[in-house]
């Protein structure tokens, strides 16, 4: 079995030097010894130690306690502090930083073994509980026939679907930590502000919002194409703060999509229309219906309307409330501009959520005056979204339940060993008050334990 490895962050040399020879003695490689918390980054991104002991003051721009947030946040290594004494408000700091465990000088090599073990098993049991949310939130996500990319609130990519991965030809591997519009070469107009706009965009928190509704994206062969785009804001339960954005992309059909200044082409226009799989209507600015496709009637009938005809008012084959009146579609004509939005709806059948596309175009004589509406059911979509929301929030909640528990222990720990400390350096403490800090000692160690087999048994 290979040896553990072991990076040491020590800026007393005599104290470095005792404990990698403390450590090489236990059965443990250690990489290296050094002094600075700039240096442990840069080391632990090189060399990805099993663990790392850092002492919490350090000489230099960054302590002991920053740099282990940056270890276990970008590199996933559990970190456990050493130190001689701290005052109140740095123990509270590094117990809010929620190390692996909290050593406290001098230390035995039992001590340092245990605390060792404990940490490398409860990182292990961690990470495996970790791999297992992400398993069920990549199943989830598959479900979702669109395509769906995660990214972090900087807009980074964390995952993608498997209709992601197939419809851009990326995989996951190739584009991870990219900016979704950069890796994806999404081109719109404000594309570098436009993840600026979606986090300071708080009314849409937690919904599919279409910002903006279509998008141009490269594909990994180079090929160019428009996608169809909903990005929705996940926030942190209880709180304003986002933890990842979803896009939700899907591809238009070509033949079907609307482009301005085309003129109506008569029978052949017909037929396409006819064979598109979504609802689809197409009206002037008086709101006559000039074409549609089955789709669109047996949407009318969802709302409890008689079949459409060609000629008659928008607003007999759908209800105003969904469809929207007179003044949009004439803003739309005179705007010569798109326009997106979504429709929640309840009827005697049952609820349901509607995307809806608006889109002006020429019918005749290269002027535009009528506009094209695609009608998406997004029901299951959404569905499927508040899923993943739910498998994430329930995670954090039983992680963040269980972390707090272990912290409480640690600084539990802690504070009994600074107790045993400071009676000792005030005077000596007697055989009864020393077995009783052992044992309190051996208890917390104990509930260590029963943690790491709970993390084990939630998953099972």
């Amino acid at each position: 079995m290979p040896k553990r490895k072991i990076l040491v962050v020590e800026d007393e040399a005599i104290i470095a030097m005792e404990l990698k020879e403390t450590l090489e003695h236990l059965g443990y490689s250690v990489l290296r010894t050094v002094f600075r918390g700039e240096d442990a980054v840069l080391l632990a991104e090189k060399t990805h130690p099993d663990i790392v002991l850092m002492d919490i003051h350090l000489k230099g721009e960054v302590d002991g306690i920053t740099a282990a947030e940056e270890i276990s946040t970008r590199f996933n290594i559990p970190v456990i502090f050493i130190t001689a004494h701290s005052d109140k408000e740095t123990l509270a700091r590094a117990i809010r930083s929620r190390p692996y465990g909290y050593l406290i000088k001098p230390f035995n090599e039992r001590d340092l073994y245990s605390n060792i073990e404990m940490a490398i098993h409860k990182h292990r049991v961690r990470s495996k509980l970790e791999d297992d949310a992400n398993d069920m939130v990549d199943s989830a996500l598959n479900i979702i026939p669109e395509a769906v990319v995660i990214a972090d609130p900087k807009g980074r990519i964390i995952r993608m679907n498997l209709e992601a991965e197939r419809l851009t030809g990326y995989p996951l591997a190739e584009v991870k930590g990219m900016q979704v519009f950069t890796a994806l070469g999404v081109t719109i107009p404000g594309r570098d502000t436009l993840m600026e706009k979606l986090l300071v965009s708080t009314e849409h928190a937690g919904s599919m919002v279409s910002f903006p509704s279509m998008i141009n994206i490269r594909t990994k062969k180079g090929e160019r194409f428009p996608m169809m785009l909903s990005t929705g804001l996940i926030r942190e339960e209880g709180s304003t703060r986002i933890m990842e954005i979803a896009f939700v992309m899907e591809t238009p059909p070509h033949t079907t999509v609307p482009i301005r200044g085309v003129t109506n082409a008569g029978g052949s226009t017909d037929a396409l229309i006819r064979a598109m799989r979504p609802p689809f209507v197409s009206v002037t600015g008086d709101l006559s219906i000039t074409s549609f496709n089955d789709a669109f009637a047996r949407l009318c009938r969802y709302f409890g309307r008689d079949a459409p005809v060609e000629g008659i008012g928008l607003h007999r084959a759908l209800p105003e409330f969904f469809i929207g009146d007179a003044g949009i579609i004439e803003e739309i004509i005179n705007d010569a501009r798109s326009f997106a939005t979504e429709k929640a709806v309840k009827t005697a059948t049952g609820a349901a959520v509607f995307a809806l596309e608006y889109m002006p175009y020429s019918s005749s004589n290269g002027v535009l005056d009528s506009v094209a509406i695609q009608i998406r059911n997004i029901s299951d979509e959404k569905l499927a979204v508040h899923r993943y929301e739910k498998i994430l929030r329930d995670f954090r909640t039983s992680e963040k339940i269980i972390g707090e528990v272990g912290d409480l222990c640690g600084s539990l720990k802690a504070t009994i060993a600074r107790m045993g400390q400071v009676s000792e350096e005030e005077g000596g403490i007697s055989q009864d008050m020393r077995r009783e800090f052992a044992s309190s000692k051996n208890t917390l160690e104990e509930i260590d334990i029963r943690l790491i087999e709970l993390e084990g048994y939630r998953k099972r």
